[in-house]
Protein backbone atom coordinates (compact mmCIF):
# COMPACT_ATOMS: atom_id res chain seq x y z
CA UNK A 1 0.00 0.00 0.00
CA UNK A 2 1.34 3.41 -0.98
CA UNK A 3 1.87 5.96 1.74
CA UNK A 4 0.85 9.49 0.76
CA UNK A 5 2.73 12.45 2.18
CA UNK A 6 2.97 16.21 1.90
CA UNK A 7 6.56 17.34 1.40
CA UNK A 8 8.00 20.66 2.62
CA UNK A 9 11.39 21.70 1.19
CA UNK A 10 13.58 24.44 2.66
CA UNK A 11 15.87 27.03 1.14
CA UNK A 12 19.58 26.93 0.41
CA UNK A 13 21.51 25.82 -2.66
CA UNK A 14 23.27 22.78 -1.17
CA UNK A 15 20.14 21.74 0.67
CA UNK A 16 18.24 21.95 -2.61
CA UNK A 17 20.46 19.28 -4.11
CA UNK A 18 19.90 17.13 -1.01
CA UNK A 19 16.14 17.47 -1.62
CA UNK A 20 16.59 15.57 -4.88
CA UNK A 21 18.00 12.61 -2.98
CA UNK A 22 15.14 12.76 -0.47
CA UNK A 23 12.55 12.71 -3.25
CA UNK A 24 14.30 9.74 -4.87
CA UNK A 25 14.44 7.89 -1.53
CA UNK A 26 10.73 8.50 -0.95
CA UNK A 27 10.01 7.00 -4.37
CA UNK A 28 12.07 3.92 -3.48
CA UNK A 29 9.99 3.45 -0.33
CA UNK A 30 6.79 3.67 -2.37
CA UNK A 31 5.69 7.02 -0.91
CA UNK A 32 3.36 9.11 -3.02
CA UNK A 33 3.90 12.86 -2.76
CA UNK A 34 0.40 14.36 -2.71
CA UNK A 35 1.47 17.97 -2.23
CA UNK A 36 4.76 19.80 -2.21
CA UNK A 37 5.77 23.19 -0.80
CA UNK A 38 9.15 24.88 -0.90
CA UNK A 39 11.08 28.04 -0.23
CA UNK A 40 13.76 29.38 -2.58
CA UNK A 41 15.78 26.39 -3.89
CA UNK A 42 13.22 24.06 -2.30
CA UNK A 43 10.51 25.75 -4.37
CA UNK A 44 12.55 25.22 -7.53
CA UNK A 45 13.14 21.54 -6.78
CA UNK A 46 9.48 21.08 -5.85
CA UNK A 47 8.33 22.73 -9.08
CA UNK A 48 10.70 20.61 -11.17
CA UNK A 49 9.39 17.47 -9.46
CA UNK A 50 5.76 18.52 -9.94
CA UNK A 51 6.19 19.06 -13.68
CA UNK A 52 8.25 15.90 -14.18
CA UNK A 53 11.54 17.63 -15.01
CA UNK A 54 13.56 16.72 -11.91
CA UNK A 55 15.66 14.06 -13.68
CA UNK A 56 16.60 16.48 -16.49
CA UNK A 57 17.61 19.10 -13.92
CA UNK A 58 19.64 16.53 -11.99
CA UNK A 59 21.52 15.51 -15.13
CA UNK A 60 22.26 19.14 -16.01
CA UNK A 61 23.27 20.11 -12.48
CA UNK A 62 25.75 17.25 -12.14
CA UNK A 63 27.81 18.00 -15.25
CA UNK A 64 31.44 18.39 -14.10
CA UNK A 65 32.27 22.03 -13.49
CA UNK A 66 35.17 21.93 -15.96
CA UNK A 67 32.75 21.04 -18.75
CA UNK A 68 29.95 23.43 -17.88
CA UNK A 69 31.61 26.61 -16.62
CA UNK A 70 35.26 26.84 -17.62
CA UNK A 71 34.74 27.01 -21.40
CA UNK A 72 32.81 30.25 -20.81
CA UNK A 73 35.65 31.82 -18.82
CA UNK A 74 38.59 33.66 -20.40
CA UNK A 75 41.98 31.97 -20.31
CA UNK A 76 43.96 33.03 -17.25
CA UNK A 77 47.67 32.59 -16.63
CA UNK A 78 48.37 29.47 -14.61
CA UNK A 79 51.08 31.24 -12.64
CA UNK A 80 50.00 34.21 -10.57
CA UNK A 81 53.53 34.91 -9.31
CA UNK A 82 56.45 34.57 -11.63
CA UNK A 83 59.49 32.99 -10.11
CA UNK A 84 62.93 34.52 -10.61
CA UNK A 85 65.86 32.21 -11.27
Amino acid sequence: MKKSISLVLGSGGARGYAHIGVIEALAEYDCEIKSILGSSMGALIGALYACGKLQQYKERATIPISLSIFPMMPVVSMSLIEQKK
